[in-house]
This record gives C-alpha cells, sequence and structure tokens, in this order.
C-alpha cells in the first residue's frame, strides 16, 4: 500500500504540473496583464512541488489497528492532494479571468 499511495500522488501531481503547463502556455499567448493569473499558476506550481516530494508511510501499530493505520495515511493522501488541486483551480480561474 505504501507503493501505491506514492504511485497515487506521483500521477495526480504529474497530472496537475501538465495542467499548470498548459495554463502557462495559454497565458504566453494572451496579451495584457497577466500578472495576477501568473502569480497563481506560480503558487499552484509550487505547492504542486512540494506535495510531489512527500511520500506516504503506513506505521502500523498492531493487526488490529491495520485498518486504522492505513486509512489515516490514505485520509492525509487526500486531504493533501485536495487543498493542491484547490490551488490548480484558482490558478484555471484567474486564467479564465485573464481570457475575459
Amino acid at each position: 500500500l505504501d507503493i501505491r499511495f506514492n504511485e497515487v500522488n506521483a500521477k495526480r501531481t504529474a497530472q496537475m504540473t501538465k495542467h499548470l503547463d498548459k495554463m502557462t502556455e495559454i497565458l504566453g499567448k494572451v496579451g495584457g496583464d497577466v500578472a495576477s493569473a501568473s502569480s497563481a499558476i506560480q503558487t499552484a506550481r509550487d505547492a504542486v512541488t512540494v506535495q510531489a516530494a512527500k511520500t506516504y508511510v503506513i506505521t502500523i501499530s498492531t493487526e488490529a489497528n491495520l485498518k486504522t493505520d492505513v486509512g489515516k495515511v490514505r485520509s492525509q493522501l487526500e486531504a493533501d492532494l485536495k487543498s493542491v488541486n484547490e490551488l490548480v483551480i484558482r490558478a484555471r480561474k484567474a486564467v479564465q479571468a485573464t481570457l475575459k
């Protein structure tokens, strides 16, 4: 499960990076004031980089607590990915606002 959690983290952060790259490409084609959107993209990109470097290790205390121990790590992974994804969504909204 440790390996799978880390694979999920790597896959999701790679997807987020791909989306941020596309947003940066779109901003490069747009004239005008893109500072706000660029800042939002950079903030999201920094968060994705930090998230990509994280590893998730399950520490099993007892066999009876196995489900709880795995659940804690899984919940932490989900919460971390959700918070980073929210920054990517904010960046996308900033880019959309720039295009209007």
